[in-house]
């Protein structure tokens, strides 16, 4: 079974068995897990994988006196892998390998030119929904993942002549 997070904002998308037992509120789904509306019982609970998020639901979220985690193992990125990319002509698709296990990215057009940039292949050289743009003099950086992932990302560029993309994988 695939791990699940459910939060306070998200429970349209609750499994159907915690839909089940009634109107699928947190506090519902507590109560049925765990016999007790919003805690865990005391003593020691084992829950499987806990995955952090950053923003409203996550780390910024807990307040003193409601979360008693005892230890969490969160993997940050600490390793840094440089790259370059050649974007040698306009809307031609370049991929970058970003190797597995990445957990950050960031990157830069060194050129003064716009980059499109995708995570699958197939939508920047001729542009094709979804992708995103690296206006030219910016620079992408990801959120820290906390877990890895992996894969590839796609860049192209609309200007004519080399435009030179540099970065850095973090692992």
């Amino acid at each position: 079974m695939a791990d699940e997070i459910i939060t306070n904002r998200d429970v349209a998308n609750l499994p159907q068995r915690f839909k089940d037992m009634g109107d699928g509120t947190y506090a519902e789904v507590m109560a049925f897990t765990t016999g007790s509306a919003g805690s865990l019982p005391s003593g020691t609970n084992t829950i499987g994988n806990v995955g952090l998020l950053a923003g409203t639901n996550g780390i910024g979220s807990l307040t003193a006196g409601s979360a008693r985690i005892g230890s969490v193992d969160v993997a940050w990125p600490t390793t840094g892998s440089i790259f370059n990319t050649t974007l040698a002509a306009a809307n031609t698709e370049y991929p970058q390998e970003l190797g597995a296990d990445w957990k950050k990215l960031e990157f830069q057009a060194e050129s003064y030119a716009d980059v499109r940039f995708a995570f699958a292949t197939g939508l920047v050289a001729t542009p094709t929904r979804p992708y995103a743009i690296l206006k030219a003099g910016d620079a992408y950086t990801s959120p820290d993942m906390g877990v890895g992932t992996s894969g590839s990302i796609f860049f192209a560029t609309p200007t004519s002549g080399s435009v030179f993309v540099s970065g850095c994988v973090w692992k």
